[in-house]
């Protein structure tokens, strides 16, 4: 692995579990990958990434996407650092957290709402509930 992609993904850490951050496939994501090459250690579901490198460009994030469970509701965060957009995906859960509907509702903003460097599960859940009470 390049020295700077990690430096950069031994500073980051899960924002939901506080764990660190592992890849997977370095260069070219895989099928099995879903195109994320960077991911929470504990849980993949928890936080994922994909930042290229090539060695000779800057590593930076293009995109990520958080699994956060509250109560009976799944909420998927996908940003896109590139086209600043982000997306909130609403899904009904039971108990087992497993999706009780095939149907989500789709919240589309063309900014960033989320900093995950610091925050944690609670200051994400606070702010989804705020974005998601004017909706």
């Amino acid at each position: 692995m390049d020295k700077i992609v990690k430096i950069i993904v031994n500073a980051l850490r899960c924002p939901i579990c506080k764990s660190q951050i592992d890849g997977h496939d370095m260069y070219y994501p895989n099928i099995r990958s879903t195109s994320f090459n960077f991911h929470c250690v504990s849980n993949y579901h928890d936080y994922r990434f994909w930042m290229p490198y090539d060695g000779y460009s800057v590593p930076k994030i293009l995109y990520d996407m958080v699994d956060v469970y509250d109560g009976h509701y799944l909420y998927r965060i996908d940003q896109k650092y590139d086209i600043n957009e982000t997306i909130i995906d609403v899904w009904g859960v039971d108990v087992e957290h497993n999706m009780i509907n095939e149907q989500s509702k789709i919240f589309t903003y063309q900014q960033i709402l989320f900093d995950y460097q610091n925050t944690d599960r609670n200051k994400i859940v606070n702010r989804l509930k705020t974005v998601l009470t004017f909706q």
